[in-house]
């Protein structure tokens, strides 16, 4: 899933459908793992317009300001809440 997401993040903004459309993979998983990704305690993607919810037209980008002193870092799996 990783190397996915960073083929699809080499471009700088991408749209929900661009996503879906790169990395295959079904719109509960996508949302899930964008909501992840953007909107829980790390937030290693950008979204707009900004807010808690994953929307079909939010545009997302990479957060090059994010820094964490750990090398590795978990994102929650929110089926695992």
């Amino acid at each position: 899933m990783s190397q996915r997401l960073q083929r699809a993040a080499a471009d700088p903004e991408l749209k929900y459908a661009e996503l879906a459309e790169r990395l295959n993979l079904a719109d509960e998983d996508l949302m899930r793992t964008l909501h992840s990704l953007s909107c829980a305690k790390y937030k290693i993607l950008n979204k707009q317009p900004e807010g808690r919810s994953i929307g079909k037209e939010d545009v997302f980008s990479v957060n090059r300001k994010f820094t964490d002193r750990m090398r590795r870092i978990k994102v929650r799996d929110e089926r695992r809440s």
